[in-house]
C-alpha cells in the first residue's frame, strides 16, 4: 500500500490496549497514539485475512 495516499492506516500492540494512526497530509505525516486508560482493549484482526477496509463512516 502507498502510505502517501489520503488513507489513514491504525496499528495496534500486542496488548490491544494501544493504538497507533498514521496519516498523509500534504506537507508531512501525522501519528497519532491512542492508549487505553482502564481496562479495556481494541478488538483487532489476528491474521492478514481479517484485515478489513473501513470507511470514514465506520472509522467513526
Amino acid at each position: 500500500m502507498d502510505p502517501r495516499r489520503s488513507v489513514l492506516y491504525l496499528f495496534c500492540g500486542k496488548r490491544c490496549d494501544r493504538v497507533k494512526a498514521l496519516l498523509w497530509e500534504n506537507d508531512g505525516f501525522v501519528l497519532l497514539y491512542k492508549r487505553m486508560e482502564v481496562k479495556g482493549r481494541f478488538r483487532w484482526p489476528r491474521s492478514s485475512q481479517e484485515v478489513r477496509q473501513l470507511t470514514w463512516q465506520q472509522f467513526d
